[in-house]
């Protein structure tokens, strides 16, 4: 009877074996080799070190001034760059209807171009081709030309020059006035209304008080680049 159960051992022993050595149990073992990969997969990654934006002072100057974030400021200094390629080519190719561009920065970003024509919005879609930002720009009327505006600003700079008030003078383009920059500019004002030859000029003339009698920096509110004169004494 045990010599009976001891072939049985060895025949089971040997079913088995054949089995391994045929493949037949190799799906268990596969099986365990995914299971295993599939536990390394799951495993979370080792985290990469995050890399801290060096700051810039300007880009950080110009976000506290217009109580934006410094990633907002970035861009917008960014566009600059292509805004004034823009601006080149809307000058060129318009310059006899072109009276001025400026960036406007509050309350929205803008870029804004005036035309002395009241279809602006059509004469710059030409140039807003492939932009991405071309929502950004904007257009208005004018009533002169920059370069009719800057004749307008000489022939009123050389009658103000008669006055005893001294003062400075810049073009403040988006409203198509010549500024008047003084220390005071109600004396400055009474002169030039007494003056007969000015009269044809004076809703043209708007007065700033400044204490030197200088144009200040341009405002973060409407940046454009006037041209600055002052009274020859």
């Amino acid at each position: 009877m045990r010599k009976r159960q001891s072939w049985q051992i060895v025949i089971l022993c040997a079913v088995v074996a054949g089995l391994f050595l045929s493949g037949a149990l190799l799906p268990f073992a596969g099986q365990t080799d995914q299971t295993f990969a599939r536990s390394n997969r799951l495993e979370s990654p080792i985290p990469t070190p995050e890399v801290e934006e060096e700051i810039e002072p300007y880009i950080q100057m110009y976000a506290d001034a217009l109580d934006i974030s410094y990633t907002e400021a970035k861009r917008r200094l960014a566009l600059q760059g292509e805004m004034g390629d823009l601006q080149s080519r809307v000058i060129t190719g318009e310059s006899a209807i072109f009276a001025g561009t400026w960036i406007q920065h509050q309350p929205e970003f803008r870029l804004l171009f005036a035309f002395k024509a009241p279809n602006g919005a059509e004469i710059i879609q030409p140039y807003l081709e492939g932009i991405a930002w071309a929502d950004l720009v904007k257009t208005q009327e004018a009533r002169y030309t920059l370069a009719e505006l800057e004749t307008l600003q000489d022939q009123i700079i050389q009658i103000a020059r008669t006055v005893s008030t001294s003062f400075a003078s810049g073009l403040n383009i988006p409203e198509g006035k010549v500024r008047f920059y003084t220390p005071d500019p109600e004396e400055l004002r009474s002169q030039l209304e007494a003056l007969e030859e000015m009269q044809a000029y004076l809703d043209l003339i708007e007065y700033i008080k400044e204490s030197n009698g200088a144009a200040p920096a341009s405002s973060m509110e409407k940046i454009y680049f006037p041209r600055i004169m002052t009274s020859a004494k």
